[in-house]
Parts: structure tokens; sequence; C-alpha cells
């Protein structure tokens, strides 16, 4: 009977036990277990009950730098937490040490012991600023690379924010922390850390950290007033297109303010001749009173012929301009040719007649020289230059023709040039000989001639011109 009570009331105690509460301490991996913060998951920082009920953790020779560490104790498998504050662990120097965690479910104290037991090679670590995205780039974010601070000689970390637009009425401020080691181990200060401004305005921002005092401190310099306006590229048509070559109008070559207060606009795909300057402004509003620079233009030019892509970017506050061109495709080999009246081309508007492709210049112009025009002096001449023998593109563009006209009646040699940088037009005429003046009226007898220029007499067909006009003779 006796074996029987003893056996049930080991039953009894098993199944007590396999209710009772448990612990474990999860916070800062710098003083426990494992590489992961604040992990509830893992059982390697579970705590052991001692026969006074109390419960704990040692942690052996464990590496720790100097610093103030959080932690706190759970309950496994339920949702109470103690304290409900973070408790904290301060490491008075960079050591080994034993640390014990201990946790009393009664009184519900916790503490937190940590004993040296070996010295410690120095430790390194990375600091990064971590904060609102309107002042670190990205919204707090303890990877970001791009925000880890520089250790100077005096020990001090800082890293400095250029162009910030800050406003003195944010509510609140500006938050931030230091980030020690890209992770939310430990972070400086404990509370957030707050930057604000007396004015709105443009800053640069300098944020700096003392890793044996654990200050923080930001400090801002105003560069300029909050710029409101417009940044336009205007330029020639090689970069701007050739219906916005020069345009401060044109929106879509309007500049886009990235978050250090600089504008840019990146141009891909720009067939670029090397040896040719290729100029630029910066317009503002949209329009011509006011431009960088407010006199010269600003400019660069390749090394090869090739595609490229060109960022534009412009500093408002220091009124400076650059323009960097990366090359991203080889020469495209293009053809131009002229198209139109006839009396000019030989054949009206015909962009597939290679006997109009002009030819490429030392100069890197193309041009072409039309001999013994005949033209006339009450009349407009047309003209384009088409690429590639097709309508897809040519100059001008959007429909217009170059035109050009002559003082007086006579035979001509006209040379006609394009400009492929500005995609300008050009034509260009000198006086081979003169035509006889051309009486008016209407006698049978008026003199007639041919498009050389010659006299014919009335029997001669084709393209004739008397009195000042042109006919056709069947």
């Amino acid at each position: 009977m006796k074996k029987l009570f003893t056996l049930a009331f080991l039953a009894i105690v098993a199944s007590l036990n396999a209710f009772a509460t448990t612990y474990l301490i999860a916070g800062s991996h710098d003083i426990l277990n494992g590489s992961v913060d604040w992990s509830t998951a893992s059982t390697e920082n579970d705590m052991t009950e001692g026969t006074d009920g109390t419960f704990s953790l040692i942690i052996k020779n464990k590496t720790v730098s100097k610093g103030t560490y959080e932690y706190k104790v759970f309950e496994k498998g339920g949702t109470a937490a103690y304290p409900q504050s973070n408790a904290q662990l301060i490491i008075g120097a960079d050591a080994i040490y034993d640390i014990t965690f201990t946790f009393n479910p009664t009184t519900l104290a916790v503490n937190a012991t940590a004993v040296k037991v070996g010295d410690a090679a120095e430790i390194t670590h990375t600091y990064t600023l971590v904060g609102e995205a309107k002042i670190a780039g990205v919204d707090w974010s303890t990877t970001a690379t791009a925000n880890d601070m520089t250790k100077g000689t005096d020990g001090i970390y800082s890293i400095t924010k250029s162009g910030l637009t800050l406003i003195a009425a944010k509510d609140g401020g500006y938050l931030y922390k230091i980030a020690r080691d890209h992770g939310w181990g430990v972070s400086y200060p404990s509370a957030n850390a707050v930057l604000t401004v007396t004015e709105d305005g443009i800053y640069d921002v300098t944020f700096t950290f003392d890793p044996n005092t654990y200050a923080v401190n930001a400090t801002a310099v105003k560069r300029s007033s909050i710029d409101t306006h417009t940044y336009t590229l205007v330029g020639v048509a090689a970069i701007t297109t050739p219906d916005a070559a020069w345009t401060p109008s044109i929106t879509a070559n309007n500049m886009t303010k990235g978050s250090d207060g600089i504008f840019s606009i990146t141009k891909t795909g720009r067939e670029l001749i090397s040896g040719r300057a290729y100029e630029y402004k910066v317009a503002r509003d949209n329009s011509w009173d006011v431009c960088y620079p407010s006199q010269d233009n600003s400019s660069f030019s390749v090394t090869e012929d090739g595609v490229y892509s060109v960022l534009f970017t412009f500093d408002p506050a220091t009124s400076t301009m650059n323009a960097v061109a990366t090359k991203t495709g080889e020469k495209i080999n293009r053809t131009y040719t002229l198209v139109g009246d006839e009396e000019v081309a030989g054949v009206a508007w015909n962009p597939s007649s290679t006997g109009n492709d002009m030819t490429l210049g030392e100069d890197k112009n193309y041009s072409i020289t039309k001999t013994r025009l005949v033209l006339l002096k009450n009349k407009t001449y047309n003209y384009k230059v088409v690429r590639d023998h097709a309508w897809d593109v040519s100059y001008p563009t959007e429909g217009a023709n170059a035109t050009f006209t002559v003082p007086e009646d006579g035979t001509y040699d006209v040379t006609f040039t394009f400009d492929p940088v500005q995609c300008f037009l050009n034509a260009t005429y000198t006086v081979v000989t003169g035509i006889a003046t051309i009486q008016s009226g209407t006698s049978s007898e008026s003199p007639i001639f041919n498009l050389a220029g010659q006299r014919v007499d009335k029997s001669a067909k084709g393209l004739l011109i008397s009195k000042g006009k042109k006919y056709i003779a069947k």
C-alpha cells in the first residue's frame, strides 16, 4: 500500500512539473548565447530553476565590449515579460566575462552580474546613423552601409549628410540614433536623439558619436533657403532632342531634385561624336529669365564616337553644374540625305536618292553641293535632311522645312550643310551665271531658258523658264 502511495505522489509531482512555468532571457546577443537579438524562439538562453524557486542563466567566457546592454525575462509559451521596461547590464571595459542572470518569480526581481575572467583583444565595432528617411536617406535601417560613420583620430565617429531640407516647425523634430554593428542589439541613446532647426532651409548636418561617453550629437549648418524653383536642361539638339534644342519650356527636360538638394537628369541613347563640344545650360522656372551659367555655356566632349548615357547635375546652392558621359554602345553609322523641291534636289522629296547623300567633313559636319541650279528671285525653295534614307527622322523636325531664296534670277551652285550636334541646316550659294533679264508680258518672243541657265528656242521640251516663271513644255 505504501508503495502504491509513493508512485501516486511521484505521478502527481511529474504532472505538476509538466505544467510548471519556465523562463528564458532575450535581449542583445552581445551578452547572450547565439547571434540573434531578442530571440524568444531559441532554447539556448533558457533559465534553470534552483531549489529556492529562483531561475538563473549563466553565460561563460563571453567577450563583451564596453557598453550598456538591454535584456528581459520572458515566460516560455506565455506573454509575460519582466521588467516592464528593459533591464540593463552595464559593461565597464572590453573584456571576457561570466554573466549571471537571475529572476525571482515571486518578487519579479530581475538581475544580471558580469564577472571579468580575462582580458580581450581590442574589439572593433561599426557605428551607423539610423533615423527618419529625411535625414538618413532610408527609414530606420541599421544595415544601410552608406550611413556607416567614420572614426577620427580623436576616436570620435562622424558622418555628414549634405543638402538636407529641414523644416523648423516639424512636430517632434527629426529623430535618429546610432546603431552598433548593423543591428538593434546596441544603440545610442536608449531613447531617440532629436535634431531640430530654428528656420527652414537646406542644411549640411554632421552627426557624431563618442563610444567612450556614448555622447550623440548633431550639428546643422544652413547652406541656403529652401529652393522651390524648377530647373530645366537646355542645350544642343544632340543631347536634348532636336525639337527641344535650347528651349527652356520643354518640361520633359525638367531636372529632379535629390535628397542632397542636387538636381539631375539623365539622357540616354545619345549618339555623340568625338572632337565636338556639346553645349548646355540650366534654365530656372522654364524660362530664360534666370539661367546658369548666366553668360557662357557649359560644355562637355567625348573621346570616341559612340552611344552614351549622360548624367547632368546642378547644385543651386553653388550654381555649379556637371555632365558625366558614359559610353553604352558603339558608333552607329548614319547616312544623311538632302531632300527638297525638284529645283534644288533634282528629284522631288525623295529620301532614297543616294545621289543626294551628304559627305562627312573633317569638321564632323555633313554637306553636299548642287551645281548649276537655275533659281528664281521671287521663289522660296524648300528642303530638309533625312536620316538613313527614311522619313522616320528628318530635320527640321515636326514637319517644318528649311528654306532659302536667291537675290536674282540666275544659275547657282548651292552648298547644303547639316550639323549633327546642333541639328542645324544651312544653304549657301555662289552665282555661276546670271540669266538675262526676263521681259514681262505675253510675247511669244520672250527669252526661254532651261534649268542649266542656257537659252533655248521655243521648240525645247521639258521644264523651262520664261518671263520669270517655270513651265513644262511638251
